[in-house]
């Protein structure tokens, strides 16, 4: 559906905080620690769909990272602002890295883990709505998905 944006000033480092508040009885339950780090970086965007994102790459990192740590990280340099998710997971082969933000998809690895394949798709809408392009990185082990935003979008 569409979504009328609310452009508002969004604290990043806020952001994962509330999110790690709301997954950390999951992760405990499930045996993996979960962290944020950074320091605050303002974007101008819209709150809740930001935040949204951000829950479904947590959520994705919980499914594919079963034990282990998952951390967030905020942080900006010259070119760009980011917001980065990284499990310690199987990651992903090249071929589904290219594949895995198209609607419904899901790779050879998932079939034991629940979900539509709706997830990274709608984390690349969002990143699109925001001016912003999702990175996917292999770190062995695990995945790191990252929303890269162009530093001026910054305003503070």
């Amino acid at each position: 559906g569409r979504h009328e944006a609310s452009l508002v000033e969004v604290d990043l480092l806020e952001l994962a905080a509330d999110a790690c508040e709301l997954y950390q009885a999951s992760a405990e339950d499930q045996g993996v620690t979960l962290s944020y780090e950074g320091s605050p970086v303002i974007l101008n965007g819209d709150r809740d769909l930001l935040f949204q994102a951000l829950i479904n790459l947590i959520d994705n990192a919980l499914k594919y990272a079963s034990t282990g740590e998952v951390k967030l990280q905020v942080g900006k340099d010259q070119r760009s602002i980011f917001l980065s998710v990284t499990d310690q997971g199987p990651g992903l082969s090249e071929e589904d890295r290219q594949r895995v933000t198209g609607r419904f998809f899901r790779g050879a690895d998932s079939a034991k883990v629940s979900g539509s394949g709706l997830g990274l798709s709608l984390v690349q809408a969002v990143a699109g709505m925001h001016g912003a392009r999702l990175e996917l990185e292999n770190v062995n082990p695990g995945l790191r998905i990252s929303m890269r935003f162009m530093a001026d979008e910054a305003v503070g």
